[in-house]
Order: C-alpha cells, then sequence, then structure tokens
C-alpha cells in the first residue's frame, strides 16, 4: 500500500523530469521567458520546475505535452528497467539525473547564435 505523503517537497522523480523539460525546451532552442509566455507562468516558475525545485502538476505537464508535441512518457523515460521489470532505484536515478545535468551544462557552453529553432506555435 502507497504511503501517505503528506510532504509535498520535491522528490529525485521531480529533479528527474525538470531536467528532461530542461533538455527539451534547450534542444528546441526555446527561453525560459518563451516557454512561460507559452504556458502563462514565470520563467521563474520554469526554473523552478527545471532544477526540480517545484514539482509540475499534470495540468502543466499535459501543457509542456503540447508545446513540445512530445507524449507524457518523454519526461519518465529511462525510469524503467526493462530487463528487471521494475523502476530503478533511487541511487539509479540520481545518477543518471547528475548525468543529464552535466551534459545540459556543457550543451549550453556550445550553444551558439546559428541554433536552429523547432518550435512551432
Amino acid at each position: 500500500m502507497p504511503t501517505n505523503n503528506s510532504n509535498r517537497t520535491a522528490t529525485i522523480i521531480d529533479e528527474y523530469v525538470g531536467s528532461r523539460l530542461k533538455s527539451l525546451r534547450m534542444d528546441r532552442g526555446v527561453s525560459l521567458n518563451e516557454l512561460g509566455e507559452l504556458v502563462d507562468v514565470s520563467y521563474q516558475q520554469i526554473q523552478k520546475y527545471e532544477n526540480g525545485s517545484n514539482r509540475i502538476s499534470v495540468g502543466r505537464l499535459w501543457d509542456f505535452c503540447k508545446v513540445f508535441e512530445v507524449v507524457p512518457n518523454y519526461f519518465f523515460l529511462g525510469l524503467w528497467d526493462k530487463n528487471e521489470g521494475r523502476f530503478h532505484d533511487t541511487d539509479f536515478i540520481r545518477a543518471r539525473h547528475s548525468f543529464r545535468q552535466a551534459r545540459t551544462a556543457h550543451a549550453a557552453l556550445n550553444v551558439g547564435s546559428g541554433t536552429s529553432r523547432v518550435l512551432s506555435r
């Protein structure tokens, strides 16, 4: 039986989903301001989603799916262990999340003015 999570603080899963959002946004060449305008929140709120300090509601996740034309599963890819038929443990997820953060930071250093935008409104 699931435990009652009355503590509404963000979890490693929230951080992982946020990092997927950030990677997607950066891959598409969309600024924090642009994404905020598209889903009607501030750029600060987008930053909080991306760094995992604020949880993304299901409704807001759906908004991101519509903007980027991805299915909700996109944000959870990599959490399921196909070989074991279960979700990865939190240590594995933390390691994967750390790797994604490093890769995203590295990619941000390589983004130039010639980056093409793939987002259509």
